[in-house]
C-alpha cells in the first residue's frame, strides 16, 4: 500500500526527493489549450478522483488515529471505566486497526497519544472535523489504495507533485516536477493530440532521457 508520499507537504516533497527537469519540444504547442495561459496542470489531461483532493502531510496520521479512537461502535460497546484510555488513547485501538496503522508505518502511538489530547484540550473534545478526515483517509485507503493524492499521483502521473516552474515558448514547454519521469502524462498529451509528435527530454540525477511520443506510442527512446 503506497502511503508515504501522502503523508510529506508538498514543500517537504520538493526538499526531500529528487528533481525532475522536463523539456518538451512540438510545432505550435504554445497553442495547445494545456499550455495556452503560460501554465501546465496535469489534472486537465489525467484528472485526480475528487475524494483524493484531501490534505496531505502530518495530519493524515493524526486523523487516522483519531477516527479509530473515536469509532462510533467500539465507543457504544465500551464499558465506562476509561482509566485505560486516559492514560493512552493508543490502548482502546482494537488489533485490525493497529495493523491498519502498522501498514502505513506509523509506530509513535506516544507521540499521536499526545497531539490528539492537545487537539481535543484545544477544541474543547470536538474532534468531529478530524475524525470526518480520517474516516475519508480510511475510505480512500479501502477503495483507492491511497490516503490521498500524492500517492495516486505517484502512480498515475508518474510523479507526485504537479508542474513547477513552467515556462511556454512557441516550440517549447519546459518545467520540473519530483521523484520520478511524467510519462504517462507525456503519453496522454500525445493521445488528446494524435497529429503532433512530441520530443520529450528528461533531466535528472542519473542522467538524461530522450522521448518521441506520438499518439500515445513512445517512438523513440535513447
Amino acid at each position: 500500500m503506497s502511503n508515504v508520499l501522502d503523508r510529506l507537504t508538498n514543500e517537504e516533497l520538493k526538499h526531500n526527493t529528487a528533481k525532475i527537469d522536463v523539456q518538451i519540444q512540438a510545432e505550435g504547442i504554445k497553442e495547445l489549450e494545456e499550455f495556452s495561459k503560460g501554465t501546465f496542470n496535469f489534472t486537465s489531461l489525467i484528472p485526480i478522483p475528487q475524494p483524493l483532493l484531501m490534505t496531505c502531510g502530518p495530519l493524515v496520521d493524526l486523523a487516522l488515529f483519531a477516527y479509530f479512537v473515536e469509532d462510533k461502535k467500539r465507543n457504544e460497546n465500551s464499558n465506562t471505566d476509561n482509566s485505560s484510555e486516559q492514560n493512552s488513547l493508543a490502548q482502546s485501538l482494537t488489533e485490525d486497526e493497529l495493523i491498519f496503522l502498522d501498514s502505513l508505518l506509523i509506530k509513535d502511538y506516544r507521540e499521536l497519544d499526545k497531539r490528539y489530547k492537545e487537539h481535543l484540550e484545544k477544541y474543547n473534545n470536538d474532534a468531529t472535523r478530524l475524525v470526518d478526515l480520517g474516516e475519508q483517509y480510511f475510505n480512500n485507503c479501502m477503495h483507492y489504495k491511497c490516503l490521498a493524492h500524492h500517492s495516486w499521483c505517484q502512480n498515475y502521473w508518474g510523479t507526485p507533485l504537479n508542474a513547477i516552474n513552467v515556462k511556454v515558448l512557441n516550440d517549447e514547454v519546459s518545467f520540473s516536477t519530483v521523484n520520478g519521469k511524467p510519462l504517462p502524462i507525456l503519453k496522454a498529451l500525445s493521445i488528446r493530440y494524435p497529429h503532433m509528435r512530441f520530443k520529450c527530454r528528461i533531466l535528472t540525477d542519473d542522467g538524461n532521457y530522450d522521448y518521441i511520443f506520438e499518439n500515445g506510442e513512445v517512438i523513440k527512446e535513447n
